[in-house]
């Protein structure tokens, strides 16, 4: 907009015909447009407030929006420790999944670490005794449950467990 102004004036100054009328002229033409602008980006910034409260209203009755989209790829192991943790009501080490499963331990921390980096959320807690105990955030669960975020066949968790 200034660029505009500024040729305008410049072809005025060119022509060496340039009177105050002429300025004055050009600059209301700027400030309209202005004005202009500026009701538009109120207006924009009014709908955007308005989505923002309608995807908080969602986000409530929903639940953490942030698993809605969750799109990651898992191993079939991967698979069976995430079904062990969802399908579980208590709090299981990795000694109590891999006796499950009947893998080793460590390659089950190993696992439940790549589930935490691919964004799932699994929850640590530690015992007084150092043993490390796991389950699935409980809003997971609850949105997994109705949403199916992670595309899991129910026939085979049921195989799984």
């Amino acid at each position: 907009m200034l660029l505009k102004l500024r040729l305008a004036l410049q072809k005025l100054i060119k022509k060496h015909t340039i009177t105050n009328s002429d300025v004055l002229r050009e600059l209301d033409d700027y400030r309209e447009l202005l004005n202009q602008h500026d009701e538009e980006l109120k207006e924009l910034y009014a709908m955007m407030d308005k989505f923002q409260e309608h995807q908080e209203e969602l986000s409530m009755v929903l639940g953490n929006s942030h698993f809605f989209h969750l799109n990651v790829p898992l191993s079939v192991l991967e698979k069976k420790i995430l079904m062990l943790l969802y399908a579980s009501d208590f709090l299981l080490s990795a000694s109590d999944v891999a006796h499950k499963l009947n893998l080793s331990e460590a390659l089950v921390i190993t696992y439940i670490e790549d589930l935490i980096n691919k964004g799932i959320p699994v929850l640590k807690q530690q015992s007084l005794k150092s043993i490390v105990y796991y389950t699935l955030d409980s809003n997971f669960k609850r949105v997994q449950a109705k949403q199916n975020v992670l595309n899991s066949n129910p026939a085979y968790a049921q195989a799984v467990l």
